[in-house]
């Protein structure tokens, strides 16, 4: 038996991730489960016993802890589900006196995707069509654009205007980009380049509530296709989604997420189920079998379940 660690298990991502592990590959993976929230406030948790409480990601000893937990236990394979969180890992893979495996490995490919500034380079050098995006030292409070985070996931997008930018704390935490319109769109992709392996999926945020989507459209599209095989080429990325809007009459991507989604579940009730996915290919098996074609488009609805915990 095989040990898989996922981390921040409190996320849908992970959840989700969970049950994949539970429903398909429990005769050949532990898994094991660590968030920052005590077992009894992790859904995730009711899984398994194997669940440990982390510090924060800020937290001096986060790095520390996470090597030891994963000596402690021997584990063979890790899963962050927050883009910092893959960033930090690559660090804590070098300082791992074991051998692991990550989904991500390199540190230029989770910088790139964890730092919208970076993104946006990458994007542009490599010609694929993305919000012109300024950092706002400087910049003019009546321009037409919006302010996000520049590192983080679930951002917060205000209007950008004089007060606004008077209250951020420091200039390098925030950018400033152009206007996009909706429909927003969230591409799904698994990709394994050495089996030539593609396999995508378009998901229409109908609905969101909290920043969840709980209604969506599911489709293809050959040209967001084609954009999502250039970035998984480009970046070397496996499992992961990435965000597009509408600009100009144009398809513009607003974000890479080096993961899969808390959205991205929803595709497994039409028989597309990446998160078994990406694990098989994790085990060195053939993930396609758990990505059913699509042939239609499909609309998916959502509902929350409860689950008890002591």
């Amino acid at each position: 038996m095989k040990k898989i660690l996922l981390t921040s298990a409190g996320t849908g991502s992970a959840f989700a991730m969970a049950e994949a592990v539970i429903n398909n590959f429990k005769d050949k993976l532990e898994l094991f489960l660590c968030d920052i929230n005590p077992k009894e406030l992790v859904s995730a948790a009711s899984l398994t016993d194997n669940f440990f409480q982390a510090p924060l990601i800020t937290d001096k000893d986060y790095s520390t802890f996470m090597v030891n937990l994963i000596l402690s236990q021997n584990i063979d394979y890790c899963i962050p589900f927050i883009d910092l969180d893959i960033s930090l890992f690559v660090d804590i893979y070098e300082r791992v006196n074991r051998e692991i495996q990550l989904h991500i490995s390199d540190k230029q490919t989770a910088e790139i995707c964890a730092d919208k500034m970076l993104s946006y380079y990458w994007l542009k050098e490599n010609g694929i069509n993305t919000p012109e995006t300024f950092t706002t030292d400087g910049i003019d409070s009546n321009a037409n654009l919006i302010l996000k985070p520049r590192i983080g996931f679930g951002s917060v997008v205000v209007e950008l205007n004089r007060q606004n930018l008077n209250t951020l704390t420091s200039h390098f935490d925030y950018i400033a980009q152009e206007i996009c319109s909706k429909p927003e769109i969230t591409i799904d992709v698994f990709r394994n380049i050495d089996k030539n392996q593609f396999f995508y999926v378009c998901r229409e945020r109908i609905e969101t509530k909290l920043g969840v989507c709980t209604k969506a459209k599911l489709f293809l599209d050959e040209k967001l296709g084609r954009i999502a095989m250039k970035i998984a080429d480009g970046l070397n990325l496996r499992y992961f989604c990435f965000q597009v809007m509408q600009l100009k009459g144009r398809w513009v991507v607003t974000d890479i997420n080096p993961r899969l989604g808390s959205g991205t579940p929803m595709c497994s009730v039409a028989g597309i189920d990446f998160f078994s996915a990406a694990i098989a290919d994790m085990l060195g098996e053939d993930g396609m079998k758990f990505l059913e074609p699509l042939r239609n488009e499909v609309y998916v609805t959502r509902q929350y379940r409860n689950i008890l915990s002591k």
